[in-house]
């Protein structure tokens, strides 16, 4: 009997211990959303606000990381602060922050790939354009299977298309294709070589290389209809065809497709639709 009060005891004490952690994480989650409405505000309008404005809200941020420096909303405060120094354009400030980030957190790809990424968008909004791309491509080379890693090599041609430089540009594409065909040989069959399928569509059509893309469509529901839902790839190629080829045919035999072998998908009844309208 003894045994058992004492045990409902140490349950009880658990429950509160658990309970008050959560509390604290709550209040602890307000603070940081009280600042960052503040930090916002300022981010969405920088030349509307006086340098002092900046100054508050970073020393703010600052005081929040000092207080709980093993909490994880201390990473988004580090993160903004650098934003409220690019802002500013104070560019020095914020990238030597952001690389005393990239030595802080070198066990974590994500981190450090998101760390890259800021730093290339701080030298795009200095304009200088190979800087920026150079902190891209070390995300492809260092974190290759990072979400940021996977979308890069896209993201680069991105980037030149914005600055209006088409023969970079459709070389990035190029390039971006290589790089993910390297990883399907590297992971086949895997979440990430049906990713890499789906980029590799993304660069042909960006490329208007429409054959490429529904071929590459094609290859994905071939190697991964077992693994995944293929209504959205289905749908995909029916729009390819119906409003890049002009080939209303192959549209409704493709959305014919869709509708017989996923009839309980989202997408049927807006491809029974289309199908009216071909």
């Amino acid at each position: 009997m003894r045994q058992t009060r004492f045990l409902y005891l140490i349950c009880c004490l658990f429950v509160v211990i658990l309970s008050g952690c959560e509390n604290d994480q709550y209040a602890i989650e307000r603070q940081y959303w009280k600042i960052m409405k503040e930090t916002k505000i300022i981010l969405l309008n920088p030349t509307a606000n006086p340098a002092k404005k900046f100054g508050e809200c970073i020393a703010k941020l600052e005081k929040f990381i000092r207080q709980y420096p093993k909490n994880i909303l201390t990473v988004d405060a580090q993160f903004n602060i650098a934003k409220l120094y690019f802002a500013k354009k104070e560019y020095e400030n914020g990238r030597k922050l952001l690389n005393e980030m990239l030595k802080n957190y070198s066990q974590s790809p994500i981190i450090c790939s998101e760390i890259l990424v800021q730093l290339g968008q701080s030298y795009q909004l200095e304009g200088k354009i190979d800087s920026a791309i150079l902190e891209y491509e070390k995300i492809i080379n260092e974190y290759p299977l990072t979400p940021n890693g996977l979308r890069m090599p896209i993201l680069i041609a991105q980037v030149y298309k914005s600055e209006h430089i088409p023969e970079k540009m459709n070389y990035a594409y190029q390039r971006a294709v290589k790089h993910y065909e390297g990883l399907i040989q590297k992971y086949p069959n895997s979440p990430i070589a049906l990713e890499c399928y789906k980029l590799i569509a993304s660069c042909y059509t960006e490329l208007r290389q429409w054959g490429k893309a529904i071929q590459t469509l094609e290859e994905i529901i071939q190697k991964f209809q077992s693994k995944a839902s293929m209504d959205r790839i289905l749908f995909d190629i029916a729009l390819i065809y119906q409003q890049k080829l002009n080939d209303n045919q192959k549209a409704r035999e493709t959305l014919q497709r869709l509708i017989n072998d996923f009839p309980q998908s989202r997408l049927t009844a807006t491809a029974k639709s289309l199908i009216k309208k071909l």
